[in-house]
């Protein structure tokens, strides 16, 4: 069986609509043979009901030793916010 996003909060319609938009986070979490890949990404801060939602990842290149991309933390972490606001779960990755 598939996960599914399901709360009271949304309407039947809502919840189809969220599901049908994780192709490629089922391929990472769904299933038993996936649970390796879930444990590894409870330490970093998921939780359980976070693998039934979209996983976004949102790439950085940010560092301190480069004046010309400090600027990009802040960017990255806006867009982890609104991801996860718009009901996906939202990882950032570094570019290197």
């Amino acid at each position: 069986l598939k996960p599914t996003f399901r709360t009271k909060n949304y309407p039947l319609d809502f919840q189809k609509t969220l599901n049908s938009l994780r192709p490629y986070a089922s391929v990472l979490a769904d299933g038993p043979d996936r649970a390796p890949a879930r444990v590894l990404l409870f330490p970093v801060g998921f939780r359980q009901w976070d693998f039934s939602k979209p996983i976004i990842r949102i790439e950085s290149t940010w560092g301190m030793v480069t004046p010309c991309n400090i600027h990009i933390d802040p960017l990255a972490r806006a867009s982890e916010q609104g991801a996860n606001v718009a009901g996906g779960e939202a990882i950032i990755f570094n570019t290197r």
